[in-house]
């Protein structure tokens, strides 16, 4: 099983970030465009886990959400690529806490003995990847969201499973921990 460490994207979010990317669909229908339903925020790639590592993340996931708070994320409208595969929508923290949370997730995880990719992290949410053949264009036009669209408070985060599939994975959630505290402003 391929696990990783997400944050959902709340449906408001989703509705208005579908809105936001139509006009790129349409002038773009060579990319493959991921499902609304399956945008997340990834925190930490843990690939191919044996039950063993898997039951010493949740434990370690566990630790982290009793300590962390929820804290607010925003859609600030621009789009970026990794190489010439992967258009994202860029997420932006009004603090520290998503940063800390990431960096708390892959601590804790390999304090526990449970190994996740090397790459840094970069808050985003993949929105499109190229086919093959094809590359995704560069967009340098902010996305048009409506005033206080793409504004959110992250209150739990989860484990999720990746299965390969005809078209692009599926995803399920192995489990989920609510972050603990008061929210912040």
């Amino acid at each position: 099983m391929r696990l990783f460490v997400a944050l959902d994207v709340p449906a408001s979010i989703r509705g208005a970030l579908t809105d936001a990317l139509a006009p790129l669909r349409a002038r773009h229908h060579t990319l493959r465009w991921i499902p609304p339903g399956d945008w997340h925020l990834t925190l930490a790639f843990l690939g191919p886990t044996p039950i063993a590592r898997r039951l010493r993340a949740q434990i370690a996931l566990r630790a982290v959400a009793s300590t962390a708070e929820p804290f607010p994320l925003l859609l600030d409208g621009r789009l970026g690529r990794f190489g010439d595969r992967v258009l994202w929508a860029a997420v932006a923290s009004a603090g520290h806490g998503l940063t800390e949370l990431a960096t708390a997730v892959r601590d804790e995880l390999a304090s526990a003995g449970v190994v996740t990719d090397d790459r840094p992290f970069r808050a985003h949410l993949t929105v499109a990847r190229a086919r093959r053949d094809h590359t995704v264009p560069r967009v340098s036009t902010p996305l048009a969201l409506r005033p206080h669209a793409g504004r959110w408070t992250v209150r739990r985060m989860a484990l999720m499973a990746s299965q390969p599939a005809r078209g692009g994975g599926r995803y399920r959630a192995v489990a989920t921990w609510p972050l603990h505290g008061a929210p912040r402003t």
